[in-house]
């Protein structure tokens, strides 16, 4: 998963600003599921996973993106 942001200096070896536009270019999404991801990861190495039902509360941020 892309952490962003990207480093924009020209001498690194990352993806240029023109792809930005592009549909395809899944390193946005990766970014919005990036927290939810890692929050998932520590949960299961601290052994609190089976705990997250006690814990659920309805998603009020979620946006209606298109998915590719």
């Amino acid at each position: 998963m892309h952490p962003l942001p990207r480093d924009a200096r020209e001498q690194t070896n990352e993806l240029d600003n023109d792809l930005n536009s592009r549909p395809n270019l899944v390193i946005f999404r990766q970014a919005d599921n990036e927290l939810l991801i890692r929050m998932a990861l520590f949960a299961q190495t601290l052994d609190v996973d089976s705990q997250h039902e006690q814990h659920e509360c309805p998603v009020n941020w979620y946006s209606q993106k298109a998915d590719f």
